[in-house]
């Protein structure tokens, strides 16, 4: 914006001068049209530019004197004469007051330019074809001055142009411009249309109003924006020095992208804004921005935000600053901080400050942006502050020393970002961590069957279909260069509580890791790795666990806040993988395998020792008198899930108690959170004194026992006895007793009959045979 308000004024300028040599010849020269090649070698010397003048010179003598010009234009030396002019014009007005000319004094009335046309350009190197214009300016020595000869030293009409002209402009007025800037290191073009100026009272290095209108568009981002801007100018092009004072910016601005309806107002004003070109310096003093964004989807509710800053440049040291940088939205979001840069021009590197004061983020999301937060703790990011010293350069962003404070919980460490998108290594430190204050709330049963149905219905839908947003940004992923890692002395997750937890993440060219994620548990120790490739498609997932002498009985009571039903120590260990991108999917895509296995424990609030010795002396017409436990202690529970789509498959269920073995086989499907388990009993005869003795006819029968339900149900209502199956069961056994009690009486015939009337060989040989016959 500088170099172009500066441009526009050189431009003026130079049309002042143009103008007022046509206006100092009219009283010699009777055909203004003879002047043009006069007027072409001026600007040649004045600016280095090729000037072309397609139109006719036309003056005027009254009421003032003036001249005119018709479709002017200017080319940078040596240029394409098919490319597009560097500036060119309709028709300018010139109207000169006549006495001063006489002293070579140039006291315009006023000034009116139409269709003025700027093509203004930046190389892959840098530069703009403006450049080449100012520097050219800036040799010139002064040729436009507000120093006014004496007036007792009148100047011929021969030798006025030669003398120093006084520039004094009563009135400017640019009409219907437009200005094209395109650079072609950075890719961005802007277009300035109906550009509007005006002016008054205008001499170099006198301060003056000058107000300026114009509609901008840009394509990459696409928006348009209509801006207004008011200051008081002043421009010293002898000195290279401009000034820009009590500068007032007003645009509103339109996304197509976004919803076209909603403004995009941004104001902003400037106190002082100083460019010394001839000294490489440039100062803002007290600029502020005030605004409101309405986001992506948002249509009710504009974002406010606020800024202010001061800053300054010193291109010969390769130095710059921010200070007093502020940044507000609302009541309560505040962000703070300074910044200094040094080598500027050739590789700038920065140092500061980054400070965001306590504020609450759950009141601000709801109050601007219309979000509420489904934490499980209403209390839960009422408060979240930072501060840090940062340092970079274009390509990273350091927060070497990074504090954070989450609600009542401080963590410290430091952050790296790679600006270009391309690296993220945060590391972070902290005394406890409690997860579940920020989670959504569990949902009623309700909610949990609605949820189970939504799974079941994504279930029938195409496996492997990617959801739009996905669970991961893929695309950023695959070039994204990751390092995290989070140590915390404590963290509460789904009521369980961790110590000693130690995270690290890393990553590269797509294929991220899961170094390890380990921490202490309730007696024990877990362990969980996993891998991450984003390049294959669909990507891919690796996960493996390892456990290690947890015990169940607290473990369990804080996950599910309810009296835990089982204790004893367990392990488990397994690796899966999945292949999708979309959190519903992930489940019926896992693969993998798991061993668990669960030593000295029991079965809490039931004994299923005593209703199976209970149920057998019922059926042997006897009555149990002995005392047993309220639990049933185990030595062993232990089984492998093999888990293929999603349905975990588990054929080596083993659970032994005092008196009983219990194996059996079945599924869980995990997307649905249901299973299907067909358990059977068998007893067994130890010396465990907490088992009951049964005969051998009992201890050849099977019990079923059918375990089938919801994973979020009442473990009372799971498992019950098989019917269908028991009976089947108990007429084998009724059967296997009939043929054994004929099998006895026959024997005993044959013993007494047989041998006394064929021999005891022959009673032999017929009992092996009836032996054949009933087995």
């Amino acid at each position: 914006m500088k170099a172009l308000v500066r441009l526009l004024l050189a431009a003026i300028g130079v049309l002042a001068l143009l103008l007022v040599c046509g206006v100092i010849y009219v009283t010699t020269f009777l055909d203004p049209n003879d002047l043009k090649p006069r007027m072409v070698e001026a600007v040649k010397a004045q600016t280095g530019l090729d000037l072309t003048l397609s139109g006719p010179l036309d003056w005027s003598f009254y009421p003032h004197l003036g001249m005119s010009i018709q479709d002017a234009s200017v080319r940078l030396p040596e240029s394409d004469a098919n490319a597009s002019p560097l500036a060119s014009v309709k028709s300018a007005d010139v109207e000169v007051a006549f006495a001063p000319l006489l002293v070579g004094d140039v006291s315009i009335d006023g000034i009116t330019v139409n269709g003025l046309k700027l093509d203004l350009k930046r190389d892959e190197q840098g530069r703009g074809n403006w450049v080449q214009v100012l520097d050219h300016m800036g040799e010139s020595q002064g040729t436009l001055s507000n120093d006014k000869p004496k007036a007792s030293r009148p100047v011929s009409p021969q030798n006025a142009a030669s003398q120093p002209l006084g520039i004094d402009i009563a009135r400017l007025n640019v009409n219907n411009g437009w200005i094209h800037y395109q650079d072609l290191e950075s890719g961005a073009e802007y277009t300035l249309d109906k550009v509007m100026i005006e002016g008054s009272n205008i001499v170099p290095t006198q301060s003056f109003p000058l107000t300026m209108s114009f509609e901008l568009a840009s394509k990459a981002p696409e928006f348009t924006s209509e801006v207004s801007l008011k200051t008081q100018a002043r421009a010293d092009l002898a000195a290279k020095r401009y000034e820009l004072s009590k500068l007032a910016v007003n645009s509103r601005t339109h996304y197509p992208a976004l919803d076209d309806a909603h403004e995009q107002v941004l104001d902003a004003s400037v106190e002082r804004l100083v460019a010394d070109t001839q000294a490489s310096r440039y100062q803002l003093e007290g600029v502020t921005f005030d605004g409101e964004s309405y986001l992506p989807g948002e249509t009710e509710k504009a974002l406010p935000f606020a800024a202010s800053l001061s800053a300054e440049a010193d291109l010969s040291q390769q130095t710059a600053a921010l200070t007093d940088v502020s940044v507000t939205s609302g009541d309560d979001l505040r962000l703070s901080g300074g910044l200094n840069v040094t080598g500027l021009l050739d590789a700038p590197s920065y140092n500061g400050t980054l400070t965001l004061a306590p504020f609450n983020v759950r009141q601000w999301l709801s109050d601007h942006l219309n979000v509420s937060l489904p934490s499980a703790d209403k209390s839960a990011l009422t408060k979240l502050a930072f501060s840090s010293p940062i340092k970079g350069d274009l390509n990273t962003l350091k927060l070497p020393d990074l504090d954070i404070a989450l609600d009542d919980q401080d963590f410290s460490g430091e952050a790296e970002l790679g600006l270009k998108g391309q690296r993220l290594m945060l590391a972070l430190t902290g005394k406890r961590l409690d997860l579940d204050r920020y989670l959504a709330p569990p949902k009623d049963s309700a909610g949990q069957a609605s949820r189970s149905a939504l799974i079941r219905s994504a279930m029938a839908e195409e496996k492997g279909a990617a959801d739009a947003s996905g669970v991961v940004p893929v695309e950023l992923l695959k070039t994204l260069s990751l390092d995290l890692g989070v140590k915390l002395d404590q963290m509460t997750l789904k009521g369980m509580t961790l110590s000693d937890v130690a995270l690290a993440v890393s990553g590269r060219n797509g294929q991220h890791t899961l170094d390890h994620l380990n921490a202490n548990l309730y007696g024990g120790s877990a362990a969980f790795k996993g891998a991450l490739n984003v390049l294959q498609s669909p990507i891919a997932w690796r996960f493996s666990e390892q456990i290690k002498g947890v015990q169940l009985k607290p473990l369990l009571a804080d996950a599910t806040q309810k009296p835990a039903k089982i204790q004893g120590t367990l392990a488990l260990e397994g690796t899966q993988t999945s292949r999708t991108n979309e959190f519903d999917s992930m489940l019926t895509n896992l693969n993998g395998r798991v061993d668990f296995h669960v030593t000295d424990g029991a079965l809490l609030g039931q004994n299923l020792s005593r209703a199976m010795c209970g149920a057998v002396a019922t059926l042997s017409g006897k009555q149990g008198t002995r005392e047993w436990s309220e639990d049933t202690p185990f030595k062993t529970l232990q089984g492998t899930f093999k888990i293929t789509d999603g349905i975990a498959r588990n054929d080596d269920f083993e659970l032994s108690i005092p008196g009983l073995r219990f194996d059996g086989a079945g599924e869980a499907n995990l997307p649905t959170a249901r299973f299907d388990y067909g358990l059977k009993g068998h007893f067994v005869n130890t010396a465990d004194p907490d088992a009951c003795r049964v005969s051998d006819k009992f201890q050849r029968v099977a019990f079923p026992v059918r375990c089938k339900g919801e994973f979020s149900g009442e473990p009372g209502s799971w498992c019950g006895v098989d019917r269908d199956a028991l009976q089947a069961s108990l007429g084998s056994l009724a059967v296997s007793e009939a043929k054994r009690k004929t099998q006895k009486e026959l024997e005993r015939g044959i013993n007494d009959k047989v041998s006394e009337k064929f021999g005891s060989d022959t009673a032999k040989e017929l009992k092996n045979a009836l032996d054949g016959l009933f087995n």
